[in-house]
C-alpha cells in the first residue's frame, strides 16, 4: 500500500476499509510517506463515518501517546508526540465571525506540526484555496470507502511587513 504523489488534485489512493486496522494503515501511510510539518489535512464524512478514527491512526503514526477523542464540543485538541497535532472540529461553530474569533488562522498553518480539520466544508471560503490533503470517508459499519487526495492550489499569504 504505497501512495505516489500525482498531479495536483489527483486521487492518490482509494481503499475499501473493513476494519480499524485498515483505516489506521492508510492514515499511517499518509503520515509516513507524505506529511510534513505545516501541512493541513481536511477530512470530510458524515457523522459516524470514521473521521476521528482516521485521526487516531495519524496520531499513532506520529507517536502521540494520548487518547484521541473527537473535539466536537471543545472545538480543538492539541496533541504532542514526534509532531504537534492540532485536531479541530467545526461542527458546532455557527458562522464565520465565530470561527475567526476562535483563532482559526493560528491553527490551519502550523509551523511545527499538522492540523486536521473535521467539518471544514461549513467554511469552504477559508480552506478551499489552501494547499491541503483531503480525506473523504463514506459508508458506515464495517465497510467504508476512504479516498486521499493532494490539493495543492495557489495561496496568497498576508505580507509580514
Amino acid at each position: 500500500m504505497t501512495l505516489n504523489l500525482a498531479t495536483t488534485g489527483a486521487i492518490l489512493k482509494t481503499i475499501q476499509s473493513e476494519s480499524i486496522a485498515q483505516t489506521f494503515a492508510l492514515a499511517k501511510e499518509l503520515v509516513d510517506a507524505h506529511l510534513k510539518p505545516g501541512d493541513l489535512v481536511l477530512i470530510s464524512g458524515e457523522m459516524g463515518a470514521g473521521k476521528t478514527t482516521f485521526v487516531q491512526g495519524m496520531a499513532l503514526a506520529m507517536k502521540i501517546n494520548q487518547t484521541i477523542n473527537s473535539p466536537t464540543f471543545t472545538k480543538l485538541h492539541i496533541y504532542n508526540g514526534d509532531w504537534t497535532l492540532n485536531h479541530l472540529d467545526l461542527y458546532n461553530i455557527s458562522d464565520l465571525k465565530a470561527l475567526e474569533s476562535f483563532g482559526i488562522y493560528d491553527y490551519i498553518e502550523p509551523d511545527t506540526g499538522v492540523s486536521v480539520v473535521e467539518w471544514w466544508q461549513k467554511f469552504p471560503m477559508i480552506f478551499e484555496n489552501l494547499p491541503h490533503w483531503h480525506v473523504t470517508i463514506s459508508g458506515k459499519n464495517k465497510q467504508r470507502t476512504i479516498k486521499v487526495e493532494a490539493r495543492e492550489t495557489v495561496c496568497l499569504k498576508k505580507s509580514q511587513s
